[in-house]
């Protein structure tokens, strides 16, 4: 019972800790004071060195697990196994039917698009709706 309590306690703490951060003394809350000051002090300045050197570290450190692994997956298995260069040994292909009716309705696509892009560009005679021909 007491660790509800003492959780209750900490987000009225919290809520109100918010709440007072909030108060504006001149142009600034109290939040930008004293983030302005986290910012400022001499002490932040061998906080950031050490955690850009943290970051750097870490990010060394991942890439030699990564390419340790990368280089044990290829060594343990052959080409044809490492995903990206599976090959079922399944083709599929068309037949030739179906790919000379493709073309003869390309070719009949086609035609119709060239004659409706002459027909537009004709000029019109005499009040007709469509162009002299």
């Amino acid at each position: 019972m007491g660790d509800i309590f003492f959780f209750l306690k900490m987000i009225v703490f919290t809520v109100v800790f918010i709440l007072m951060m909030q108060i504006k003394i001149g142009p600034t809350t109290l939040e930008q004071k004293a983030l302005s000051w986290i910012h400022t002090t001499s002490i932040m300045e061998p906080v950031h060195d050490v955690a850009q050197g943290g970051v750097i570290a870490l990010k060394s450190l991942w890439s030699d697990i990564v390419g340790s692994i990368d280089s044990n997956v290829k060594k343990t298995f052959n080409s044809d196994n490492v995903p990206g260069n599976r090959s079922l040994g399944i083709e599929l292909k068309r037949s030739q039917a179906y790919l000379k009716q493709a073309a003869e309705k390309a070719k009949e696509k086609a035609k119709d698009v060239v004659v409706d892009e002459v027909k537009k560009d004709q000029p019109v005679l005499w009040g007709d709706e469509e162009p002299a021909w």
